[in-house]
């Protein structure tokens, strides 16, 4: 039996680390060494020598890697950890950089890279995905002679020929002009809606923004997980902006009377209020400031970005750790 059949039983807990240690006739101390860099380093790391504490930047793809684990049941019906190659039948991934053959056409790239799955008709699903990237027209063409955006899509046809269930995006826009990001963008919610579960990894956070149902912030560990609207209300008050013809002491005083406010302040003819509920009182709010007289131009509700969001998290955990070491 090859050892790496045997640390594969050992890992999927058919046998024990020391029954493996037996089988292959190495020392416990040599498979304790073993098991030890495939906890901190995956599979991929078992055998490398040159890996031997786990590096921060492998922390982002180990926390995948758990996840994967840890929904298995709801994607998978075998086990991931043991089961690698298996397992990339299921999944699809995009770098950052499309990695194809220069040399070869469209149509042949994806047929070369179908040829490593289990796909009925190659001919067929190559046609499907060229012709839903904008690129069977171009079939025949060289990547080479492809723009970067053509290219993006090229390799997202890629990701996706073997129709998996799980996508793995890494700076799915980087590099691209406005027309080819929108492309990609508008692919990717395409994807989304056709029941692809997609991670994405990117440091536009606008996009993240745009594209993904819940956010996750990872820097060496998962600092934050939710959906953006969430998000902005774990750190930032939600206020509502009135604008008025010209400042009013008054309204400002009627608007702080108000039970349903929290907080109101006025910068010039600005009114910024906290209202217990904003969609609920609004309605109320410039109800009562017309009454008072106020002439009322615009109401809207201040938007926090995502940036924002982020630069908070980061400042919270930078006093956190001050506090711990002082």
């Amino acid at each position: 039996m090859k050892i790496q059949e045997v640390i594969l039983r050992a890992i999927s807990k058919q046998i024990t680390w020391i029954q493996a240690a037996e089988i292959i006739g190495v020392r416990p101390r040599t498979m304790r060494r073993w098991r030890y860099r495939y906890e901190q380093h995956g599979y991929d790391g078992l055998f490398d020598r040159r890996l031997k504490r786990p590096s921060p930047k492998r922390v982002p793809l180990e926390t995948v890697e758990k996840v994967l684990c840890l929904y298995r049941e709801r994607y998978f019906d075998f086990n991931v950890a043991a089961f690698v190659e298996k397992l990339h039948e299921v999944i699809g991934m995009l770098t950052e950089t499309p990695g194809l053959y220069s040399r070869l056409s469209a149509r042949r790239n994806l047929e070369y890279f179908a040829g490593f799955y289990p796909i009925d008709d190659v001919s067929a699903r190559v046609e499907k995905y060229l012709k839903l990237m904008g690129l069977w027209e171009r079939r025949e063409d060289k990547a080479g002679t492809f723009s970067k955006g053509m290219k993006q899509r090229l390799a997202l046809a890629r990701a996706l020929i073997h129709e998996p269930k799980v996508l793995f995006l890494d700076e799915p826009t980087s590099g691209l002009d406005p027309e080819a990001a929108g492309e990609v963008r508008q692919l990717i919610r395409r994807m989304r809606e056709g029941g692809c579960t997609i991670f994405l990894s990117t440091h536009n956070l606008g996009e993240a923004e745009m594209l993904c149902n819940r956010i996750a912030v990872i820097q060496t560990r998962l600092m934050a997980l939710d959906t953006a609207e969430s998000l902005r209300r774990r750190f930032f008050r939600r206020k509502v902006i009135v604008e008025l013809q010209s400042p009013d002491p008054n309204i400002l005083a009627v608007v702080k009377e108000l039970p349903f406010v929290q907080d109101a302040k006025a910068e010039g003819s600005r009114l910024n209020v906290e209202l217990m509920d904003s969609e609920r009182y609004r309605p109320e709010l410039v109800r009562a400031m017309v009454e008072a007289g106020g002439k009322v131009i615009t109401v809207y509700e201040e938007q926090y970005t995502l940036e924002q969001v982020y630069l908070r998290l980061m400042n919270e955990e930078k006093s956190s750790e001050t506090q711990a070491h002082s």
